[in-house]
């Protein structure tokens, strides 16, 4: 039979134990940051992308303004209104919005708030706008939210 040595046993298991806390930690800590973090931030990023899209892909509608108001018209209103919300929940989802902000890491909450305004405006003159007031607003999310996409 062999001798246990039960110091090197005991420094053995703890020496386990440890590592696995500390592992069961480093994840723990990971999904955290991930959840709180990471995500509310990407979120806000989809809906940066899917509002340039928008803006990009149906700019031959919103543009032309028309009393003729049928169903392309009317998704793009609803869809422009509801990517206005997006983007102002996005932005209360994000922890430490103020500091991604002051680092320009995204647009100050100000700015998103403006550009959402805009938005609505824009899906509000789809049926009947002045086009030089369409194209100020385009613009201007496009500035406000720096997305450049419009040759700003």
């Amino acid at each position: 039979m062999l001798p246990i040595d039960v110091a090197e046993l005991s420094k053995a298991m703890l020496t386990a134990i440890l590592t696995i806390f500390g592992g069961v930690i480093v994840f723990a800590t990971g999904q955290f940051i991930e959840k709180f973090f990471v995500a509310p931030l990407d979120r806000f990023r989809r809906t940066l992308g899917d509002l340039a899209f928008n803006m990009i892909y149906f700019a031959n509608i919103y543009t032309n303004p028309s009393n003729n108001v049928d169903e392309t018209r009317l998704a793009l209103l609803h869809k422009l209104r509801n990517l206005a919300a997006r983007l102002i929940s996005d932005s209360y989802a994000i922890n430490g919005y103020w500091v991604l902000s002051l680092f320009k890491f995204i647009p100050p909450r100000k700015q998103v708030n403006e550009a959402a305004n805009k938005l609505i405006m824009l899906s509000n003159s789809i049926s009947d706008g002045d086009v030089l007031a369409i194209d100020q607003w385009r613009k201007d999310i496009s500035s406000l939210l720096r997305l450049r996409i419009f040759g700003d």
